[in-house]
């Protein structure tokens, strides 16, 4: 559910075998037809996509140095879905999991408290709302079971991140996961804090590497793992990806992670 980073988290879910619907809103233009085609051709479903004919399809512009690490534009458009009504509830609750990446907090948190009340589980990357919302994203929050958010977003509400986390934790999700970049991630739970060193990979473009992280761990969940496995698959998604140029390249397949494993034995 969103826009921008929630694409790459879907189709890269569908490289790992699973089924994916999306939801959020594009304008009848050439970069909102350019993904919906790229969608499809990847097995996304679009079914609740809703296109529109004013303003213009959300875009962004990213810019890589020699390092592989990119700074992202963004050009501003259509991308969000804009009252409760253009949600689909039905269409929510036939899954196991929601992601919500960039959401209008007052649109989306009634439909999405009825989805959990009937079980579903509720990952929110509160991160990118908190750079759009502010506080009022923390809303989103309390009906969430799990937050992903990065050091860098982490550290606009408190300096100390693990602190920020715990301060989250308190609004109502069961577990934080706190992204690190190269050094790995955290999962801050009530009852401790683990560290996932992350695997040791080259670096050509660091871009979209959270989001193939979130799909990891969102792969993880759908396989009934704990939540420590779920992470360390996230950050072999992620080293796989970031050896690609580009926000879709490199993502991988189940049995591309498979061999990635086997030649990272004990290097996580």
């Amino acid at each position: 559910m969103g826009a921008a980073a929630v694409d790459l988290v879907a189709v890269t879910l569908t490289r790992l075998g699973c089924k994916v619907g999306f939801i959020g809103k594009l304008r009848n233009d050439r970069f909102g037809k350019m993904l919906l085609e790229d969608f499809e051709r990847k097995g996304v479903d679009v079914s609740r996509v809703i296109v529109v004919e004013s303003a213009r399809s959300a875009s962004t512009f990213i810019a890589v140095d020699r390092e592989g690490n990119g700074v992202i534009y963004s050009l501003g458009g259509k991308a969000l879905v804009e009252s409760p009504e253009e949600l689909d509830l039905s269409y929510i609750t036939r899954s196991k999991i929601t992601y919500v990446g960039e959401a209008y907090p007052s649109v989306v948190i009634e439909p999405l408290s009825s989805a959990r009340r009937m079980g579903i589980f509720i990952i929110y990357n509160l991160g990118v709302n908190f750079t759009l919302f502010g506080k009022e994203a923390l809303k989103l929050a309390k009906i969430s079971d799990l937050v992903v958010m990065s050091s860098r977003e982490l550290s606009l509400l408190d300096i100390n991140v693990e602190r920020a986390a715990r301060s989250i934790l308190k609004e109502g999700p069961k577990a934080v996961i706190i992204t690190t970049g190269r050094e790995g991630s955290m999962l801050i739970e009530e009852h401790g804090t683990k560290v996932v060193p992350a695997y040791k990979a080259r670096v050509v473009d660091t871009t979209g590497a959270g989001d193939a992280f979130t799909a990891g761990v969102i792969f993880g969940l759908l396989k009934g793992w704990d939540l420590l496995t779920c992470i360390k698959f996230g950050s072999a998604v992620a080293a796989i990806k970031v050896g690609s140029f580009g926000a879709r390249c490199g993502l991988p397949t189940e049995r591309e992670f498979t061999d990635f494993l086997s030649r990272h034995q004990g290097s996580g």
